[in-house]
């Protein structure tokens, strides 16, 4: 069962974050991914305690506690290959 929508609309109903979209590309090579998961948070020390304020957030659309998270993310990994995360920020020019 695919949790992300409920749960990121539960966050960003909370203040957690900002906002949320999928964006599609199409990779230059095998290493590039052609998926992205865009979240957007209102700052970076929204970064700090996040987990703390995420997880019960998380775990009241799903029901699922950190350790049982974990395990569903670990078995739907056989359905995708997670190249890894990046970190970009906007800059609002003056």
């Amino acid at each position: 069962r695919n949790n992300w929508k409920p749960v990121m609309e539960a966050q960003k109903q909370a203040g957690i974050i900002l906002g949320y979209s999928v964006q599609s590309t199409r990779p230059r090579t095998p290493d590039e991914p052609n998926i992205y998961l865009v979240v957007t948070y209102p700052n970076m020390a929204a970064f700090d305690g996040l987990g703390d304020r995420a997880e019960p957030v998380a775990q009241k659309v799903t029901g699922m506690d950190r350790e049982a998270s974990r395990k569903a993310n670990a078995e739907r990994e056989s359905m995708r290959k997670i190249l890894g995360t990046e970190m970009i920020r906007e800059l609002v020019l003056k």
